[in-house]
């Protein structure tokens, strides 16, 4: 944005207190000087006035200064004449021709000038480079802009840090179709009994879950599935708990894996199902800490 379209102009305080030739002029110059001011910085030029030639009534510059800027101004012409002769003579605004300005002024125009054109040119570029940039074809792929675990991508190394899994900065990131199906389940069941807002970032991290329990855990999608919908249909238990109100996100899913499925084969209408799922002791790739009932991981 242009200096004059500002609802204000850059006054330096120290300087305007300290200027030695601002200071051996009159206080009455000081406030033309001022007033003047005001009118640069609406002025079509910045930091300037000009004398039209209907401005010109007299032979001399000043005066006819003086007349253009008293019909705007609560002084009279002589007073205004003689605060410009002050003000130019302690170089404070300059005369050049037609044209009457104040360095200070000018210079933060010229400043300002250069900024907004330099902006202006990278702006472009980067635009430029963005049209330019190839489609990306790949199927099944979001772009998500946010830090997630590296395991997430089969572009990604998988490191770890005392027991943790890196994290890295991903851009595009390809979603695995049999993964997604048992995130999605799971979405599905817990919008079922309450209101959530669960992210792509969410389901992204639930979909690396789901690779861990089927690479590390040796379990399969159908089993996934079939404990997610168990769980999640299950009726409440001695005290109130219910397995739909703890599970609610793949980590706990894999963390309760065998409690899971301990009580489902207690529970009456699923007993024929319990010989599908086998406690065994799950390998994990990484510590499995616990946390809260009712976090979103």
């Amino acid at each position: 944005m242009a200096l004059r379209d500002q609802p204000y102009f850059p006054f330096y305080v120290d300087d305007w207190l300290t200027d030695e030739k601002l200071i051996e002029c009159s206080a009455e110059s000081q406030g033309v000087c001022l007033r003047i001011m005001c009118y640069m910085h609406k002025s079509q030029k910045y930091g300037t006035i000009l004398l039209k030639q209907k401005d010109k009534q007299s032979d001399q510059q000043v005066k006819n200064f003086a007349i253009k800027l008293g019909r705007r101004m609560p002084f009279s012409v002589d007073v205004i004449e003689s605060s410009i002769n002050e003000l130019v003579s302690e170089d404070v605004l300059q005369i050049d021709g037609d044209i009457l300005s104040q360095k200070r002024m000018v210079k933060d125009n010229e400043i300002s000038l250069k900024r907004a054109k330099a902006g202006s040119r990278g702006g472009f570029a980067t635009a430029k480079k963005i049209a330019n940039k190839p489609a990306n074809n790949v199927a099944n792929t979001v772009i998500v802009n946010e830090y997630v675990s590296s395991s997430v991508s089969s572009n990604t190394s998988e490191t770890s840090n005392n027991g943790k899994s890196s994290l890295v900065h991903r851009e595009e990131i390809e979603i695995n179709p049999d993964h997604r199906e048992c995130s999605d389940l799971l979405k599905k069941r817990i919008l079922e009994t309450r209101q959530a807002k669960i992210e792509e970032k969410r389901m992204l991290s639930w979909d690396d879950e789901v690779r861990k329990m089927i690479k590390y855990d040796n379990r399969s999608i159908e089993d996934i599935k079939s404990l997610i919908d168990e769980c999640h249909d299950m009726e409440p238990q001695k005290g109130g708990f219910t397995w739909r109100n703890n599970i609610l996100s793949m980590k706990k899913l894999r963390y309760h894996w065998n409690e899971g499925n301990i009580a489902i084969g207690m529970n009456s209408k699923s007993k024929e199902k319990k010989s599908g799922f086998v406690k065994s002791k799950t390998e994990y790739d990484e510590p499995v800490r616990k946390v809260p009932i009712l976090t979103f991981d």
